[in-house]
């Protein structure tokens, strides 16, 4: 394959080679096919590698561009790729350091022996508020509107290890030893949607799950709070609070989320996203992980299963191009244009477009459906072979007690607790999944 990769290469343009449209119905209705030849020619600029990927700072050799015409063209571009932009009024006043911690702008040395406010609640605040305790914070204080559900790591194993999907309720209840700990009720959280007796759930949330332990340690120990208010501004040393509170502070990092980026729709002359596809094209397969969480059930919190199932959809079309248009005219793709105005690219979709795609691909292509149907075995056995239950388990604990003797040379106010999980709670939880299980297949 290595003749045929091209590292440290930035794609500059793509242009789409086809007939017009009578040539291209012409062709058609010749060979009886539902979709004309087309080519994609890409020029290509060779880099050194240097380059962050911001602007115009790629990196560029200054070698000659050259063009390679191709017969489709598949992108996984991410799409947390540029910071969230949020200036608060008397930022200027403010002497210490500001930064969105992105791309290596920030050095987190800084925050050693300092008083820092997070500002945001998402999974990339939860992770900066671990990196920044590693730093030997002295207190960190996290603001936000509202909080977002983050999830323990026993409960990403559980959601992980399972063959068949955690229910709604199952997975809140798996959450709530590490809820308990911090007396917080995540019931009560904006993104937790059940009925009355709580027999059925539905999660949506802009913010993916910030995944870990270190969030509810530090918030039992007391070295991390949770504020829930909106920030009026800042001054010299502090944060002050709509409610009237003043945080005092020696950093301030702005963590509240990420955009797409928009050359990624130019790259790909993006006018509609079909699902996964663009323009209703199956050689042009674009994705990122969708954002956000809207979901009944789980059945994974890592990307490498989601992306063994992506190559899957776009091979299959590629291979066997007739049973697109079964996919394209079955009326269930969810379409997505760019939304310029809360700059939003059309190929950044949400988690409802990704589950509507994969209901529409395994509703109208039963190879699809066949060529997966162990696939939630092979992730259980990967993940119980990477992390086998008492092994995890006890990593687990060891680590929390790790953090928690660290916190308390750092001066938290409050003693380390015990690991909010066992090895009962945890059968309990496999036992409850197996349940659910058999209960599913009883019911048809």
């Amino acid at each position: 394959i290595m003749p045929y990769t091209k590292m440290c290469t930035n794609v500059q343009e793509m242009v789409i080679k086809s007939g017009t449209r009578q040539e291209q119905a012409a062709e058609m209705s010749a060979s009886g096919q539902n979709w004309s030849t087309q080519t994609y020619t890409l020029t290509l600029e060779p880099t050194d590698g240097t380059g962050d990927g911001r602007g115009d700072n790629i990196g560029a050799t200054g070698e000659p561009c050259f063009k390679v015409d191709h017969s489709a063209v598949i992108m996984y571009p991410g799409n947390l790729t540029l910071p969230k932009h949020y200036e608060i009024k008397g930022e200027e006043n403010f002497q210490g350091p500001i930064s969105y911690a992105i791309m290596n702008d920030f050095d987190y040395n800084e925050t050693t022996g300092k008083r820092i406010g997070i500002l945001g609640h998402g999974a990339f605040a939860v992770e900066n508020l671990r990196t920044c305790l590693e730093y030997s914070s002295k207190q960190v204080y996290m603001i936000c509107r509202r909080k977002n559900l983050s999830c323990p790591r026993v409960v990403s194993w559980f959601i992980n290890q399972s063959v068949n999907p955690l229910s709604g309720p199952l997975t809140m209840r798996s959450m709530m030893p590490a809820y308990n700990l911090i007396g917080f009720d995540p019931w009560s959280y904006y993104a937790v949607h059940a009925n009355e007796k709580r027999t059925t759930v539905t999660i949506t949330q802009k913010s993916r799950f910030g995944i870990g332990d270190v969030y509810f340690l530090a918030v039992s120990m007391g070295i991390c709070e949770v504020i829930e208010d909106e920030i009026k501004r800042v001054s010299t040393s502090s944060i002050h609070l709509e409610s009237g509170r003043r945080v005092e502070v020696d950093v301030i990092l702005k963590l509240y989320g990420f955009n797409g980026n928009f050359d990624v729709d130019r790259l790909m002359n993006v006018k509609s996203m079909s699902g996964f596809w663009v323009d209703e094209d199956f050689r042009r397969y674009l994705i990122a992980e969708p954002i956000g969480v809207n979901a009944t059930n789980f059945g994974g919190t890592s990307f490498s299963p989601g992306v063994r199932v992506w190559v899957d959809y776009v091979a299959h079309f590629l291979w066997y191009p007739k049973d697109w248009a079964y996919l394209r005219d079955c009326g269930l793709l969810p379409k997505h244009s760019a939304e310029e105005e809360i700059d939003r690219p059309a190929y950044v979709i949400d988690a409802r477009h990704g589950t509507q795609t994969s209901m529409a691909i395994g509703s109208t292509t039963p190879a699809i459906g066949e060529s997966q149907m162990n696939l939630n075995f092979v992730k259980r056995q990967k993940q119980l072979e990477c992390h086998p239950t008492r092994k995890f388990l006890q990593e687990c604990s060891e680590e929390w007690m790790a953090y928690g003797q660290k916190f308390k040379v750092l001066g938290a106010p409050r003693e380390c607790p015990p690991y909010p999980y066992t090895l009962k709670i945890v059968e309990e939880l496999l036992a409850a999944n197996e349940e659910e299980a058999a209960l599913k297949a009883a019911r048809g």
